[in-house]
Formats: C-alpha cells, structure tokens, sequence
C-alpha cells in the first residue's frame, strides 16, 4: 500500500502530482534487493549463509537454516566499523578488538599474521574462548576467526565463531567472505 499525506491547504497544488507519481510506483515480488544497501562495503556471501540483522554500518551472518536461538554449535559471523577514534596499527587494533568482546572469556590466540584484501592492509587472528550463552547455562567452547581491515574510511571488523566440533566444516566460509570485502563508498 502506498499512501500520501498533504496539507488541505496544499491539496490544488500538490494533488495531481503526488497522484501521478503514486500511479506510477512499480513494485515487482522478484525485485532482489541488495542485502548491503546503505552500508560502506560488501562482502560474497557463502551459499549456506544469509544476513540476519543489521548493526550500525555492518551485518550479522548467520546460516540460512539456522534457528532464532544462538548455540555454540551455529556459526556466527559478523561485520562491523569499529568505534576507536585512535588509528593504532593494524595488528594492534585486531588483538584488541578481539579482547574488547565482552563475550569471550579465557581468550587463548591460536595465530595470526598480516594479509592484504584487496589491497588493503589486514590482520587475521584464530583463536579459542568460552562464550557466554546466558545467565544460567555454562560457558560454551568456541573457537574464532577475525579479520580487521584498515579503509580509508575506518577500520572494519569482520569476525566468525562456531563450536570446536564445527569449526572444520565452516572455518573455510568465514576467511572466504571476509577477504571478498570490498569498500563501495
């Protein structure tokens, strides 16, 4: 449904254009709609997976078969702007991105080594952590995948984790959509 609102006062001037361009809306059901619209970069989607919420200037990415409930075993992989003011280098800003997340607890690094994306200057991290699932269950293993990407605009924060026992299946997808990232604005 489209609808108009105008003052009555308005109404003989502004009527029949506002009628003409409401006539002429076109609507098409097989319309696809770009998932990054609005936001300052974009990244190649695994076939498995979708955008399931958007934050300030990023996505979550969850598995298109996965239910509305978090658990430890779906994998989760999110892309944010940091909201640092200060520009330290690269790999600085990825180890403490990665300490920043309150979630994660007993943070154990695994590895990390700079990389470039599309010749942007990058910092990937693994690592294992316990995540905090909720009050009254226990925390959960998990293990993590980040990426952080310096922009000339900002720097970007691109992170996955999933269980221990599905970390082989779905490590491959997470480096994949993070080094497609690509700055649109």
């Amino acid at each position: 449904m489209i609808t108009a609102t105008i003052p009555a006062s308005a109404e003989a001037e502004m009527a029949p254009g506002l009628k003409a361009a409401m006539l002429g809306a076109k609507w098409s059901p097989e319309k696809e709609i770009d998932p990054f619209s609005g936001l300052e970069f974009k990244v190649k989607l695994d076939n498995a997976f979708e955008i399931r919420g958007r934050r300030t200037g990023g996505v979550l990415v969850a598995r298109k078969e996965a239910g509305e409930e978090f658990t430890p075993d779906e994998p989760l992989f999110l892309i944010f702007p940091s909201e640092r003011s200060s520009v330290p280098p690269i790999e600085e800003f990825a180890r403490v991105e990665l300490n920043s997340s309150e979630r994660f607890k007993n943070l154990k690094l695994t590895g990390e080594h700079a990389i470039k994306v599309k010749d942007l200057n990058a910092y990937e991290i693994t690592a294992e952590a316990d995540v905090e699932i909720g009050e009254d269950v226990p925390a959960q293993p998990v293990r993590i995948y980040l990426l952080a990407v310096r922009t000339p605009n900002k720097d970007m924060v691109l992170e996955g984790f999933v269980s221990p026992a599905k970390w082989d299946e779905y490590l491959p997808a997470f480096p994949a959509m993070a080094v497609s990232y690509e700055v649109t604005n």
